[in-house]
């Protein structure tokens, strides 16, 4: 077995494990083992190839996530580096990626990933007197709220995003909550992702489903500054959702 792991817009470790016939219900308890011994990993996927030869992320909780996917596109970049365009299977999405990979130095990539026809919704609630938005998208949902109206505290952020999450009734597979401001016309972001089945919080580094989330709210493609400070795209067009930004290749083990 073996773990390689991948930074997206200078955050959020993603490992992607690749080992022969490891059953999917170790997938939570491997994922567990490796966080443990790596605290720095944020979420863990396993390399799968479907029977029709195509390969497949499956994330451990199952959840769908934007930058694992353009991790996994790295992933396959450096196994045949005489292509530069990449179609798979990601858990959470009902589609095949379609994604390019473009090496700028050794480690060192600009990744793009297009989801064709990425099934959406969004709905707008009220929370203690202010308006916020969840995103539904199929294999995660995101509550959005502002900074104005929920301050984020880098102490109980937990705390806060489980009193959310819980007061709005919302369930799936994996849940943020993003914390938003907005600067000099630049969008920042803070990510509190939860999955269910490894029963994980992080304050993401960077996050891309939630980079989504901002980008259907707004209804335009987007730049997001990501808790990093480096920023993810995010394009809207024609029914297409594409993320892209640099990636990174930072451990092998």
């Amino acid at each position: 077995m073996k773990t390689i792991v991948y930074k997206a817009a200078g955050g959020n470790p993603t490992a992607i494990v690749i080992g022969d016939n490891i059953s999917q219900d170790r997938y939570p308890e491997i994922s567990c083992q490796i966080q443990s011994k790596k605290p720095e990993i944020e979420q863990v996927g396993f390399f799968e190839t479907v029977h029709s030869g195509v390969p497949k992320l499956q994330m451990a909780g199952g959840e769908f996530c934007g930058n694992a996917s353009r991790s996994f596109a790295c992933l396959l970049w450096q196994q045949n580096p005489k292509n530069s365009e990449f179609d798979f299977y990601v858990s959470g999405f009902n589609g095949v990626v379609r994604a390019s990979v473009k090496k700028k130095r050794e480690n060192l990539f600009f990744c793009e990933a297009r989801f064709p026809n990425l099934k959406s919704s969004v709905d707008v609630k009220s929370l203690d007197g202010a308006i916020v938005k969840i995103v539904n998208l199929g294999g995660i949902t995101h509550i959005v709220v502002s900074e104005d109206d929920f301050p984020f505290s880098d102490s109980d952020y937990e705390k806060d995003m489980k009193r959310i999450r819980d007061r709005l009734k919302v369930d799936n597979d994996a849940i943020g909550v993003i914390w938003t401001r907005e600067e000099s016309k630049q969008i920042y972001i803070r990510p509190v992702v939860w999955v269910k089945d490894v029963d994980s919080y992080y304050y993401e580094t960077s996050c891309g489903s939630g980079s989504i989330a901002i980008g259907l709210i707004k209804k335009k493609s987007v730049d997001v500054v990501q808790p990093s400070g480096d920023t993810i795209s995010v394009e809207l067009s024609n029914g297409n959702m594409t993320l892209s930004s640099e990636m990174e290749k930072i451990m092998e083990f």
